[in-house]
């Protein structure tokens, strides 16, 4: 009887704590469109306007800490380039100001790639990240954002920063959204 009792109220609060839980998951599916790429050496910056448009799709699913305004996350995110796709772990910031949203975040760290290739590797290689969006209804968001690739070991990056500004169309789904 004292099992019984256990597993119901088990029950009971596991179903409790999955509407909470829904409300605070959000997932986004953006279409990235890199418009500058650069990279930072100790000597020289590098800088190019890129002449073709490439979209660069994106997924991010998170978990978020906050309220409407201001919210903490973590969770993945996944790029795509056709024949490969790349996943890693990250932790955001969002804050909506008026009908903006601000986001910052950084991932990396451990990198999971599969597609023509299939492998699972931790680096000592983070992106930074930070973007702003004009949130033209709860679920899709237009803006521009920027990133660069921080790596921390004996890489071919140690003594060079590569970074990129892109444009974005995202479709946010589900999560603490907010006008």
């Amino acid at each position: 009887m004292k099992t019984i009792r256990i597993l119901a109220a088990a029950g009971v609060l596991a179903v409790l704590g999955i509407f909470p839980l829904a409300s605070q998951i959000q997932f986004d599916i953006g279409l990235n469109v890199p418009r500058l790429a650069g990279l930072v050496t100790e000597e020289e910056t590098y800088e190019e306007l890129l002449e073709y448009a490439v979209v660069v799709p994106d997924v991010k699913m998170h978990y978020f800490w906050g309220d409407e305004t201001f919210r903490i996350g973590a969770g993945f995110r996944a790029y795509t380039l056709i024949l490969m796709s790349l996943m890693y772990p990250t932790v955001t910031v969002e804050a909506d100001v008026s009908n903006f949203r601000f986001t910052g975040s950084i991932g990396g760290g451990a990198f999971l790639a599969f597609g023509v290739v299939r492998e699972f590797a931790t680096a000592q290689v983070w992106l930074p990240e930070v973007s702003a969006a004009y949130k033209v209804n709860d679920w899709l968001h237009v803006g521009a954002g920027a990133t660069a690739l921080a790596a921390f070991n004996d890489s071919i990056f140690t003594n060079a920063v590569p970074y990129a500004a892109y444009g974005f169309v995202r479709f946010s789904l589900g999560g603490p959204q907010g006008m």
